[in-house]
């Protein structure tokens, strides 16, 4: 399982709560148990550094002091998006690559940063799931989430419930 799927697994199981059933309950709470430390992990690879948090401190600033602002004086946002005035583009863009040429290495460390963690989703993990057996899965559980779990049930039991 590449640690792209582990990520996606974690957060499927994340949205199971309201089946119900012990043992089924038992092995979700085990797999997301396991999954967590890998989940952390990868977390961590990715955050970035305290330099460049400080540095996107005065990008933001940055965006700010070029934005439109409201009334209050606040700058004006859409969505997560700063909204910069027609007539301020040019100089926020000016601005932006003289601020990029100063902060090129935190730029450049943070870009290769991503592109490494990238590359980490890509490869394969050890990880072993619990295994929950077929009659164990709640009876209305939806395709969409039969699936999500489908790498850690097991049907040497056969499902109790009668099919159609």
């Amino acid at each position: 399982m590449k640690k792209t799927e582990i990520i996606q697994l974690y957060r499927n199981l994340n949205t199971l709560g309201q089946l119900q059933g012990v043992k089924f309950a038992y092995a979700i709470s085990r797999n997301l148990a396991i999954l967590k430390p890998e989940i952390e992990a990868l977390e961590k690879a990715s955050s970035p550094t305290p330099e460049f948090l400080e540095m996107d401190k005065e990008r933001i600033k940055l965006v700010e002091e070029h934005a439109e602002k409201d009334e209050k004086g606040k700058p004006k946002k859409k969505g997560n998006e700063y909204v910069i005035p027609e007539d301020k583009k040019g100089d926020f863009e000016n601005a932006f690559e003289v601020f990029k040429i100063e902060h090129k290495e935190l730029f450049d460390a943070r870009e290769k940063q991503i592109e490494e963690y990238n590359a980490l989703l890509q490869t394969e993990s050890t990880i072993v799931l619990h295994k929950v057996n077929l009659a164990d899965v709640p009876q209305n559980i939806t395709v969409q989430q039969m699936h999500s779990i489908s790498s850690f049930v097991e049907d040497s039991i056969p499902s109790p419930y009668p099919t159609k």
